[in-house]
């Protein structure tokens, strides 16, 4: 909450002090029928749609509006307004997505039910919107607005990497867990890809299947002396100085150099490979493992 200041809301300018500012976890830019608009995630899960294009037409409602529009953005207009400010400061008004979502749903439906009776079809029943809120109204039941707020914000990733770390738990020993936790997650989503998994199936056994993987490709090539320090140190005991590449992006940093060079190495192997068939013997060529086959020490046998 923060005070001394008056906000324009699309009904009313209201003191600042009376409105909840919520913070995103993720946000990012959506483009739906030619309209520029902002999504965020909020912690609390909410997917809020919002953008200059939506707030304007909910603050000119008029007459002659295509029926089915006019009645969906006045519904739309009285929803409660959703407040936040994204990383740059910017200050946003939006909707819950799943409500607008909601909304279009149920209006298309009783349109749908009223031409079918014989009450007559309101001009919105034609197949072509006659403008862009129109559009994106029409746009709105074809697309899955919740996924392409989770894909353009990034939460999406960020959920499915959250679910994949807390199945490997089950899995590893300490300390090795630490070290996973610091694993990029491009690594996890580059794993999937090869094997052809989404997150679910890779979790579907609990993450065994995950696990074994994870273990066969990272922890079973390292050779013993690396081991023995990852298995006597945390992460946070080595200090690693993260110099910018010419290209100006941090390179990883995982916490050991040996492991940073590994994970560099799988990851450069992985993008270059289409199948797993193809990348494993690579791998094997590049990184033989130090191990038996079957399980490392890592894995904690359950």
């Amino acid at each position: 909450m923060i005070t001394g200041k008056t906000v324009r809301t699309r009904n009313s300018e209201v003191p600042v002090g009376r409105i909840s500012l919520h913070q995103p976890t993720h946000e990012g830019h959506l483009e739906i029928a030619d309209l520029q608009l902002f999504g965020a995630v909020l912690s609390d899960g909410r997917r809020v749609v919002a953008g200059e294009p939506l707030s304007r037409a909910m603050e000119n409602l008029r007459p002659g509006t295509d029926d089915l529009e006019l009645q969906i953005l006045s519904e739309l207009a009285r929803k409660p307004c959703i407040s936040f400010r994204d990383r740059t400061g910017r200050l946003h008004n939006g909707l819950d997505a799943s409500m607008v979502a909601q909304v279009v749903g149920a209006h298309k439906v009783l349109n749908a039910e009223r031409g079918t009776s014989g009450q007559g079809a309101t001009q919105s029943a034609q197949p072509e919107a006659r403008t862009a809120i129109g559009r994106f109204i029409s746009q709105v039941l074809e697309i899955d607005l919740i996924g392409l707020i989770d894909s353009v914000t990034g939460y999406a990733t960020s959920a499915h990497d959250q679910m994949l770390r807390g199945a490997l738990n089950h899995h590893f020993r300490q300390p090795w867990i630490a070290w996973i936790r610091r694993f990029p997650n491009d690594f996890f989503q580059e794993l999937l890809r090869l094997r052809k998994w989404t997150a679910s199936d890779a979790c579907a056994d609990g993450g065994r299947m995950l696990a074994v993987a994870t273990d066969d490709v990272v922890f079973a090539r390292l050779d013993q002396a690396t081991v023995s320090e990852l298995m006597q140190r945390k992460p946070k005991e080595f200090r690693i100085i993260r110099r910018p590449k010419a290209n100006g992006r941090l390179p990883l940093d995982v916490g050991h150099p040996a492991l940073i060079r590994q994970l560099q190495l799988i990851l450069e192997l992985m993008r270059m490979s289409d199948r797993w068939e193809d990348f494993l013997p690579l791998l094997d060529r590049a990184a033989p493992r130090h191990t038996p086959a079957g399980p490392s020490a890592a894995l904690s046998g359950r």
